[in-house]
């Protein structure tokens, strides 16, 4: 388990210095109207094209085996969709949403180490990927990591404000730890 805690600081300090590292991409722009858009419909639909362009590739062949990653998920082949987003790891080193998948993997397999090493290479290469920090967070709270889980959720929720679905488990989490709202609180080291 010390392995593990100390994965996850490691990550916590990469979340932490996301603010630093500023992206200009094609996506910038949909990040910017998704921090400050109060409508849940058209959050939700900048949220589906943020998720539609990580999915995406300029590779016909990476499209095609994200999509068999996608199959392999909803028919419940884990075994198989790790053989192809192990494939995909060597051929599409850079792109971050094979990364999450294989984490996403990982976690259902009650796999964390691995899980967290894939989340640390999406966070390197996607620093505003809030799908692997809500990850991340799942796995601080199967660990009794609760204040990095509240971290953790805090900042995907100030990429995405309208990941409504988290901020029920932010009060609740809040709670567990004793931490109000916006103070100061939150040292986590």
């Amino acid at each position: 388990m010390p392995d593990i805690l100390n994965t996850i600081d490691n990550i916590l300090e990469q979340i932490c210095d996301r603010q630093s590292r500023s992206i200009v991409d094609d996506l910038a722009t949909l990040f910017d109207r998704l921090e400050v858009n109060e409508d849940p419909l058209i959050a939700n639909a900048l949220e589906e094209q943020i998720w539609s362009a990580w999915c995406n590739h300029a590779d016909e062949d990476a499209v095609d085996a994200m999509n068999e990653v996608l199959f392999l998920f909803e028919k419940g082949d884990g075994d198989q969709a790790e053989t192809v987003l192990d494939d995909m790891v060597q051929r599409w080193p850079d792109w971050p949403e094979v990364w999450n998948k294989r984490a996403t993997l990982y976690f259902l397999d009650d796999r964390d180490e691995d899980s967290l090493d894939s989340i640390a290479q999406t966070l390197s290469l996607e620093p505003r990927h809030f799908g692997a920090i809500s990850g991340f967070a799942q796995i601080c709270m199967r660990h009794d990591q609760y204040r990095v889980a509240l971290m953790a959720l805090e900042t995907a929720l100030s990429i995405s404000p309208g990941m409504y679905q988290l901020q029920e488990t932010v009060k609740s989490l809040r709670d567990h730890v004793n931490v109000e709202p916006g103070t100061d609180d939150q040292t986590l080291h």
